[in-house]
């Protein structure tokens, strides 16, 4: 299961949770737990584990989607950084 999402918004919760929403641009219809880079302006920043897909039996806009993770990002690095998009390893 290989995906590309481009970030448009990022969430972060006290329980160490980061979710990533955004346009899916290349994948499946629905994203499951998988390794996977975060890249800004196309240079690799972070690799980890997503938790999969937040919403799998959404309704409404299918081109905003969500994705989780418990890697612990610093969300003062991650509100530095521009251009993000996700891409699954294969």
């Amino acid at each position: 299961m290989y995906f590309e999402m481009q970030i448009e918004e990022i969430f972060g919760f006290n329980d160490g949770q980061t979710v990533f929403s955004g346009k899916v641009l290349l994948g499946p219809l629905f994203i499951k737990k998988c390794r996977c880079d975060l890249y800004s302006n196309d240079v690799k920043v972070e690799t980890f584990d997503l938790e999969g897909e937040m919403m799998p039996l959404r309704k409404g806009r299918l081109e905003a989607r969500s994705v989780s993770t418990f890697h612990p990002f610093s969300k003062k690095e991650l509100r530095k950084l521009t251009n993000l998009k996700l891409i699954s390893h294969l």
